[in-house]
């Protein structure tokens, strides 16, 4: 799997910010210690880069408020800042900041967004500090996780890093935009049957993590896009395999079909989220080879195809479209 440094916007700070931070660093003494701990502390000034999770601006990906609460991207909580001592006696060190979307505020909630924080902590010289930090989303989910240890600190010295958070997760998005009919390849045929759907299922490594149906009604024909997003997707795997199904229901018009069975369905594997995937999502349908009466002689029912565009940075897109004249012609 590709790495994410060449995919995300990389974060580091500027020599004029590091400069102002160390000059502000505090420099008191510890006089409760004895040996080690006599004299001004050290400092550790941390520059926390957060990455973007959901990174919405790719063409076609523009956040929109067709965008349910069902399918809303990562919303950020906190980022948990703990310093650990090699020396055991040591208090370890535990900063909590509070996402706060207010103007000027450091960090936000917003995980679609490259963040980064300025912290400035006062510790004990002549032994190892080790870094750790994450960030928590709505759900407690660790978003972002990353550690670094600094190695003999000197009294009264000022160290400056960067520690950049790598997203343990991203997002899977199928953008549906449906026909309000179907019809036959057949020039000779004119009519019409309309497209009700009614439910879209997402599949993701075998467990089904979107299960959404249209109420009241049905799911909105083009122009209007129909979103089915999970968040959670683990970046620890080079691969993932998707699973797709759309299905109608008993009064979606297509007379005695099993609602449980989908209209259309299909399976993509993603290896490469850098990549364009386009595969077709096959019309599963009455008259398809899934219909349990299928007759290859004179299939009938409807054929169509669902086409799927996959492309990620922190996102894969899943783009389906239907052939608005499917239905071949019946055999004589």
């Amino acid at each position: 799997m590709k790495s994410f440094n060449g995919t995300f916007k990389k974060l580091a700070l500027g020599t004029s910010v590091l400069a102002a931070a160390v000059l502000g660093g505090c420099f008191a003494t510890d006089s409760g210690s004895k040996g080690a701990d006599v004299g001004p502390s050290a400092n550790l000034v941390i520059s926390v880069g957060v990455k973007d999770v959901n990174n919405l601006t790719k063409a076609g990906l523009a956040k929109t408020a067709s965008l349910t609460a069902d399918t809303s991207g990562i919303v950020l909580k906190k980022l948990i800042i703990t310093l650990t001592s090699s020396i055991v006696t040591d208090s370890v060190i535990r900063d909590t900041i509070v996402a706060n979307d207010s103007v000027g505020s450091d960090f936000t909630t917003d995980a679609s967004a490259s963040q980064s924080v300025l912290k400035n902590y006062s510790v004990k010289p002549l032994r190892n500090w080790t870094v750790q930090v994450k960030t928590l989303d709505v759900n407690d989910s660790v978003i972002h996780n990353s550690s670094k240890t600094e190695n003999n600190l000197k009294i009264g010295e000022t160290r400056a890093f960067v520690l950049n958070l790598t997203s343990r997760f991203i997002e899977y998005v199928a953008k549906f935009e449906l026909p309000d009919s179907i019809g036959s390849a057949d020039t000779n045929v004119t009519g019409k049957q309309a497209l009700n759907i009614k439910r879209f299922v997402m599949v993701i490594d075998g467990d089904t993590v979107r299960d959404t149906s249209a109420s009241p009604g049905y799911f909105a024909a083009s122009p209007n896009i129909n979103y089915v997003m999970y968040n959670y997707v683990s970046t620890a795997t080079d691969t993932h395999e998707v699973r797709l199904y759309v299905y109608t229901d008993s009064l979606g018009g297509m007379g005695s079909w099993d609602p449980a069975r989908p209209l259309f369905a299909d399976t993509i594997n993603v290896t490469d989220i850098d990549s364009v995937y386009s595969p077709e999502l096959p019309y599963t349908g009455p008259g398809s080879p899934s219909d349990p009466n299928y007759d290859p002689d004179n299939p009938g029912g409807a054929v169509a195809g669902l086409t799927i565009n996959i492309g990620a940075v922190d996102q894969v897109e899943l783009v389906p479209s239907v052939n608005p004249n499917p239905l071949p012609r019946r055999k004589k």
